[in-house]
């Protein structure tokens, strides 16, 4: 799988984000269905976190505590090799490496063909540095009006305590899926 975000944005009188990641994961299904393996590869520059650069690789486990089409829990965990080049403080452009624990829950519930509300919730501590996480959090809401055209609401957070940042994006559209 992979995937790519790009988030822009400005108030009147200055640019409040400029952030693109992306992102390459592979799952790996050997014993049970329910557990599986994980490898990931991130690549990240985000304007309002103040990243310059940063990329993560990692490998872990994840097991599907539910795993129904209409609802879905996944908790996973692993570690993540990280190398970052970041702005902290005002002007200080930091480079630093270090490794992480990488705990992520995912949830999804489906309402009938109409609702489908789904969260992802990422939590990586340094093992190294006590004060240096990261969390990402991000929550959709989708609401079918008729077969084709979906209402679409999601949440983002994002705080990075070593940059001392943290974003909220609430985003909404209306949308027509189409997959390719």
């Amino acid at each position: 799988n992979s995937s790519g975000t790009w988030i822009y944005g400005m108030s009147p009188d200055r640019l409040t984000n400029n952030d693109f990641t992306l992102t390459g994961n592979v799952n790996l299904y050997r014993h049970f269905p329910e557990f599986y393996y994980w490898g990931i590869l991130n690549y990240t520059t985000s304007y309002s976190l103040n990243i310059k650069h940063q990329g993560q690789a990692g490998l872990g486990v994840a097991y599907n505590f539910l795993n129904q089409p209409d609802l879905w829990l996944n908790v996973s965990n692993g570690f993540i090799g990280e190398l970052s080049r970041i702005i902290q403080g005002d002007s200080a452009i930091i480079n630093y490496q270090t490794i992480r624990n990488s705990l992520r829950v995912q949830f999804m519930f489906k309402l009938g063909e109409r609702f489908t509300f789904k969260t992802g919730n990422l939590f990586q501590p340094s093992l190294e540095f006590i004060s240096d996480h990261i969390i990402n959090s991000e929550s959709e809401f989708n609401y079918q009006l008729w077969k084709g055209l979906n209402l679409n609401t999601k949440f983002l957070y994002n705080k990075n305590s070593r940059t001392e940042n943290e974003n909220m994006i609430l985003a909404y559209a209306v949308g027509v899926p189409r997959y390719f």
